[in-house]
């Protein structure tokens, strides 16, 4: 049995699922995010040994039957709104410990990838810091909530500076308006002088603008490497962030695209060194030919790129996470 940890109507869960069933491979689908009002999880010792029970809407499953856990995607868990927030947040802390020790204790499975090798990959300073330790070129950094510090390095790339959010969370918004996401802009002088208050309430991430010829979307599944050229350039709009086209990224030109050994053979590095089992890579090549690092997502989106391309991803992923489990059965070491 194939656990998936994700949230509630993620596509990417539907599409591999239906996937999974064609190829005879049970999985059962865990939207954490909906514990514990709609999703449950039960833990028994009893004579010292531990039973967990997973319910997620009419469905359940005894974890003792799982052999591979595919960590999609995981939001916090949502409490009952009409609660007082004292309570809230009693209820959120509560829920997010008994989740994080239930994933804990299933370390004995196979992971795709880890919470643990998940969560740490996902920061962006440790990434930088690996990525520069595998032989990557990344651009010029600052991390910041000092607005002089943030000024400074404005001064120093020449001006050529982008701003970008650390994390997948859009920004907030006014109230009873959905969220707003923050995509990498370019940033003027006066965007640090009149919002220095707003830098030292929140770390700010900077960066030296580098110059692109074309993005590139990396998907590592396993031992697999898939490389897609996005030709952002080629609108005004997707200059700085392709994915400002939203649901109409087709607007956006894309193709396979061929890495040298050296790039993958850093790839491959990065994900051994991170633990990771999945990843999805963003890259610049720049108008001179140098592949430059920007970020990973250990979670990231690649339904997309299918649809694009014609890369068989959806059947590699299936086809992974079907040999992680056999791999178990069989007492063989799981795939990377």
């Amino acid at each position: 049995m194939i656990l998936i940890l994700t949230t509630r109507g993620d596509h990417h869960t539907k599409v591999v699922v239906e996937a999974l069933q064609k190829k005879g491979a049970a999985a059962f689908v865990y939207d954490a995010d909906t514990f514990p009002v709609l999703a449950t999880a039960t833990v028994r010792f009893s004579h010292g040994i531990p039973e967990y029970t997973l319910r997620s809407g009419d469905k359940k499953t005894d974890l003792r039957a799982i052999e591979t856990v595919w960590l999609r995607r995981l939001f916090p868990p949502t409490p009952i709104q009409t609660m007082s927030d004292a309570h809230q947040k009693f209820a959120a802390s509560e829920s997010q410990h008994l989740l994080r020790s239930l994933w804990a204790s299933l370390e004995d499975k196979n992971w795709i990838s880890t919470f643990d090798a998940t969560r740490t990959a996902s920061g962006k300073p440790y990434q930088l810091k690996m990525a520069g330790a595998c032989g990557f070129e990344i651009p010029e950094t600052l991390f910041t909530s000092v607005p002089a510090e943030a000024l400074e390095f404005y001064d120093r790339c020449s001006g050529n500076v982008i701003y970008k959010p650390q994390t997948i969370i859009s920004s907030a918004s006014e109230a009873g308006t959905p969220p707003r996401q923050v995509f990498t802009n370019r940033v003027r002088h006066e965007d640090l002088v009149q919002r220095k208050e707003e830098i030292r309430l929140a770390p700010c991430l900077f960066q030296e603008y580098v110059p692109k010829h074309v993005e590139l979307r990396v998907t590592v599944i396993g031992d697999e490497i898939f490389a897609v050229a996005i030709h952002s350039q080629d609108s005004d709009l997707t200059k700085d962030d392709w994915r400002k086209y939203g649901e109409h990224w087709h607007k956006v030109r894309h193709e396979v695209f061929s890495l040298s050994e050296d790039v993958e053979r850093s790839i491959r590095e990065f994900m051994q060194r991170t633990g990771l089992a999945f990843g999805a890579f963003d890259f610049i090549v720049t108008p001179d030919g140098r592949t430059v690092f920007l970020e990973v997502n250990p979670s990231g989106q690649w339904l997309w790129l299918e649809k694009a391309t014609g890369l068989p991803l959806v059947d590699r992923f299936t086809d992974h996470l079907m040999r992680s489990r056999r791999n178990r059965q069989g007492g063989v070491a799981a795939a990377p």
